[in-house]
């Protein structure tokens, strides 16, 4: 019975990581496996034996979530790029005040603005020199050294910052503007790109949740300004790419922006932050 609620945890966790906003982090707290998941990547090397037990069936889960879901994402940024453009803008805007409680856990200390506005500087600078979504996804369907490397990279900054609660791995192959490549790849079966953003993945996981583990330990209102920073500025990019238009598409999109800031906010209520606030520490944080 503990395999199956692994596996079902795991496709929960797959289904909230590809949907931009949404955090898998997040859900495993709520599901009461975040803990296990840290400790088991970040205590590999020397007690893989019992990480495995854990590991293998919530990547199994995560990854049929993953398959199963990403036809439909794709088709809707297909069929209806601004309202689910928008969806997803509403779920990142409804997932900043989870993060801001975070940064300003226990007291709020002005100096870790600085790499708050560093990062919102980057997200904005990246906006004016950076490709469009569309065409980074055009040109990521064939191999290219550049492309390879780009994914490589993008996915393992994804999957280690998809570890922390409240960050959503999928926006951040947003903001690199490679998530429609990643997506079209997964309901493809393009392994020219899912190898190396799997290769980026596993390093990520492996690698992230140990060195996260220690920003968090040793200054955790700066991670969490720096991460707050990334989501407003990716903010800007996401309204810039998108647009608006004064249509049918374009006032559904706007009541489904609203719709998603109410979603995310939802995970993040009172009821559950005790667990995904200050007050909640992992046991590795634990004395």
């Amino acid at each position: 019975m503990i395999y199956l609620k692994y596996l079902i945890s795991g496709a929960i966790i797959g289904v909230a990581n590809i949907i931009p906003g949404v955090s898998g982090g997040t859900m495993a707290v709520i599901l009461n496996i975040y803990d296990q998941l840290i400790a088991s990547f970040s205590k590999f090397r020397k007690h893989w034996k019992q990480s495995l037990k854990l590991l293998i069936p919530i990547a199994i889960g995560a990854a049929a979530g993953i398959v199963a879901f990403s036809w439909l994402i794709k088709f809707l940024l297909e069929k209806f790029p601004l309202a689910t453009t928008y969806f997803f803008i509403g779920l990142i805007l409804g997932s900043i005040p989870m993060i801001f409680r975070r940064a300003t856990s226990p007291r709020f200390k002005p100096l870790n603005l600085i790499p708050f506005v560093i990062a919102v500087g980057v997200m904005v600078g990246l906006a004016f020199v950076g490709q469009d979504e569309t065409e980074a996804a055009a040109l990521i369907k064939d191999f290219d050294w550049m492309n390879t490397i780009l994914l490589f990279f993008a996915s393992m900054v994804a999957a280690a910052a998809m570890i922390l609660p409240g960050v959503s791995g999928s926006m951040i192959l947003m903001i690199f503007g490679v998530y429609p490549s990643v997506l079209t790849a997964i309901s493809e079966m393009n392994f020219v790109v899912l190898i190396p953003a799997g290769i980026g993945i596993v390093i990520g996981l492996v690698g992230g949740a140990k060195l996260i583990g220690l920003f968090l330990k040793h200054c955790p209102q700066a991670t969490f300004w720096t991460i707050l920073g990334l989501i407003v500025g990716s903010l800007f990019t996401l309204f810039k790419n998108a647009g608006f238009q004064f249509t049918i598409e374009g006032l559904v999109a706007a009541l489904l922006l609203v719709f998603g800031t109410l979603v995310a906010l939802a995970f993040s209520s009172e009821r559950l932050k005790s667990r995904i606030t200050g007050k909640y520490k992992p046991k590795y944080q634990r004395k």
